[in-house]
């Protein structure tokens, strides 16, 4: 019985482990300090320095685009057929953020940028733990 439950075990942590490699996780984890520091900063509504949510959307970019850099296997994630859609959902929320980010940030646009801000943070959240960060 012993050595079924520590075999069972070092299957789990095989299996963890290579969900940790795959580069979705990898750039979630990076995605979260510059998205950290932009919500901060973000936070502050009227008074936020443009200037610095724009210097970490730059990483945040960066990480997001290695999150798409690859298909995304939801099977991998260990999210059953019928959850997937709206971890689809999920992704693709985060990613129209992104983008309304970029799109801030190109044009100077205060109000775009500060709406987007505040909506990241939650939609990141929810992506996270369907993913298993959380």
């Amino acid at each position: 019985m012993r050595k079924f439950l520590a075999a069972a075990c070092l299957l789990l942590a095989a299996q963890f482990a290579a969900a940790e490699d795959l580069p979705v996780i990898a750039g979630l984890k990076a995605f979260r300090a510059p998205m950290e520091r932009i919500v901060a900063e973000g936070g502050k509504g009227r008074d936020a320095d443009l200037s610095v949510i724009a210097a970490a959307y730059e990483d945040a970019d960066k990480a997001w685009k290695q999150v798409t850099s690859e298909p995304m296997d939801m099977e991998a994630y260990g999210i059953p057929a019928e959850r997937q859609e709206d971890a689809w959902r999920e992704v693709r929320m985060v990613g129209m953020l992104v983008g309304y980010l970029d799109e801030a940030v190109k044009r100077g646009d205060r109000a775009l940028m500060l709406r987007a801000v505040g909506l990241l943070r939650p939609a990141y959240d929810k992506l996270a733990a369907r993913l298993g960060l959380r």
